[in-house]
């Protein structure tokens, strides 16, 4: 049987769209499998210092894996490559990896064979289309594990469920060495959605996530009831996506990960804040996100 193999890799965002594409290609009856090769490989690990999140965050992920000699030819730019080298020469192949092992992308998908022993996937697949009808199904999977989340962040979920909770997502770090990036980093869009909450929410809460957490102190000084959160960074950052899902309301970054965080969100009265400017879900994402406001 054909074998579809959807690689999973980046951060716990975009590894969350490309499990909801694992799921797409699933429910059209393919004998799909995801493949972790950029994690498992020590070149690859070392150098990107990322994990296969969904692992430690969702309890109710099994899915299959499948590697093979593709994938770490892929991920290891050593003795899998120097032979992935002599085999493009052998065969008279172009220089693109894409184009040597036939690599499925958005920019491809569409023509894709049928054929082959083994299709190979390889993209982000941020595109709200891939959730449509599949929901109910993506909600089951991303079932957050909160058995080791700690008393700290259990006496906030109480927290959250007590107030009007508001999530706010900074994200600065690496967005700031970005000209596009670093234009949703600004104080003048905060301040807009914080804006537009106390217009419709009375008497909110608002709990701060960054990575930059003393320019969110700095930045936020201004007298209304916020909770800074900065103590589940790194190893355990997929505790704040949890805690921002739990808020009722949120205010998002240009990022998939707060993107996760309100979409995770089960208040049905909730308002969702994203910045005007940062349209990269297609559109189909008015059909699942229709409670969202763009500023």
């Amino acid at each position: 049987m054909q074998k579809h193999i959807v690689h999973i890799y980046g951060g716990m965002g975009n590894q969350m769209f490309q499990y909801v594409f694992y799921l797409n290609l699933k429910s059209e009856n393919h004998h799909t499998f995801i493949n972790l090769d950029f994690f498992n490989l020590r070149y690859s690990k070392k150098a990107h210092a990322q994990n296969f999140a969904l692992k430690d965050a969702f309890i109710n992920l099994d899915p299959p894996v499948f590697g093979d000699f593709t994938s770490k030819a892929l991920y290891t730019p050593r003795i899998h490559w120097r032979l992935y080298r002599i085999f493009k020469k052998v065969v008279s192949l172009k220089r693109d990896n894409r184009q040597a092992f036939n690599l499925i992308s958005t920019s491809n998908i569409s023509k894709r064979k049928g054929n082959k022993d083994m299709l190979h996937y390889q993209d982000v697949w941020i595109d709200a289309k891939y959730l449509l009808g599949l929901e109910s199904e993506i909600r089951d999977a991303f079932q957050f594990d909160k058995t080791h989340i700690g008393e700290k962040n259990k006496k906030v979920l109480a927290e959250m469920g007590q107030k009007e909770s508001v999530s706010i997502h900074v994200r600065r770090g690496d967005y700031l060495k970005d000209p596009y990036l670093s234009s949703f980093c600004k104080e003048d869009y905060y301040q807009k959605a914080i804006q537009l909450i106390k217009e419709k929410v009375q008497t909110p809460h608002f709990f701060i996530f960054s990575d930059d957490i003393e320019w969110c102190k700095k930045t936020f000084d201004d007298g209304l009831p916020k909770t800074f959160i900065d103590w589940n960074l790194h190893e355990k950052s997929y505790i704040d996506m949890l805690l921002m899902s739990n808020c009722k309301h949120n205010i998002t970054a240009a990022s998939t990960f707060s993107w996760w965080g309100a979409w995770l969100n089960n208040n049905i009265g909730k308002i969702v804040v994203m910045p005007e400017d940062w349209l990269m879900f297609g559109q189909y994402e008015k059909q699942i996100f229709n409670q969202c406001i763009r500023i």
